[in-house]
């Protein structure tokens, strides 16, 4: 019985052992670089998932965070020759930060980059590596710094299949961002002072009938995200209508532009989604500091 007792301890403490071991980040359960291909082959480009799977109650941030958190970064370590693109951001929703709304994601996210192969390899496998930074919050937020690997074979004579799981979770991942405005679709920056911006939009499909107004999420810290932003209707019937926001005390001095995504909840059949991205230049006449 003694025997059968210590094993049982050791078991309990191989146990509490993993458990533990299971999450070494705060908030975050699971965090990782995917990709469905299953080599490399030279001269082409595929895209590299970090995912990030958050602990119920916890949530990460957008490229554009709000008045709190802060966004995602990935910092690439590559071979020679070989180029990361810009990460590919799913569109947020609006997120409780201990009574403030900020941007960013409550449930897993995968963030796309695109990496571009050169045309020669010389090696039979290539690493690549990321360190990855990141806050997860809740009641109180806990912001973690790790580094990520990912080896894969150069092609061989006998080509691999992407892994279809990955390979349509990705297709659906980019089919899902947002996307450029058509161009008849006009959009205005007014500052009328140094707490106030407006976005002025026409966008002639919004002129039928609709229960749900657009949603605009700042990824350049022009916007208060905690302020609830106005709508109203300039011209109805040419769908030109006006979002107020609050701008807040820490705004970029001297902005160049105003942008962000501005999303339809119920989609934006112009072009087949949700969410379009908006850039506009910032009125040199109306500048948020005169």
């Amino acid at each position: 019985m003694k025997g059968i007792g210590s094993i049982a301890v050791l078991a309990l403490l191989l146990f509490a052992h993993v458990v533990e071991a299971k999450s070494p980040w705060q908030g975050i359960a699971e965090a990782k670089l995917i990709t469905p291909v299953k080599e490399i082959r030279p001269g082409s480009s595929f895209y590299v998932g970090f995912l990030l799977r958050p602990e119920p109650g916890y949530h990460t941030y957008w490229r554009g965070p709000g008045v709190v958190g802060v966004a995602t970064q990935l910092h690439w370590e590559l071979p020679d020759g070989f180029v990361a693109g810009d990460i590919l951001w799913p569109t947020p929703r609006k997120t409780d930060m201990a009574g403030i709304i900020a941007n960013g994601y409550k449930r897993e996210v995968i963030l796309l980059t695109q990496i571009r192969v050169p045309e020669t390899l010389s090696e039979d496998d290539v690493t690549l590596r990321v360190k990855a930074a990141w806050m997860a919050c809740s009641a109180s937020c806990h912001p973690s710094v790790d580094n990520f690997s990912l080896t894969l074979p150069v092609a061989s004579e006998n080509p691999k299949d992407p892994d279809p799981k990955w390979e349509k979770r990705f297709q659906e991942i980019r089919e899902s961002l947002p996307k450029p405005p058509p161009e008849e679709w006009e959009f205005i920056v007014v500052a009328p002072g140094a707490n106030h911006i407006f976005l002025e939009a026409t966008i002639p499909e919004l002129s039928q009938n609709t229960t749900e107004e657009p949603v605009f999420f700042c990824d350049d810290m022009q916007v208060d995200s905690d302020s609830p932003a106005r709508f109203e209707w300039v011209e109805k019937s040419q769908g030109k209508f006006r979002l107020h926001f609050v701008r807040p005390d820490f705004a970029p001095e001297n902005p160049e532009k105003f942008s962000g995504i501005l999303k339809h909840p119920e989609g934006w059949k112009k072009i087949a989604s949700s969410c379009v991205e908006v850039s506009v230049p910032w009125p040199a006449s109306d500048s948020p500091d005169e």
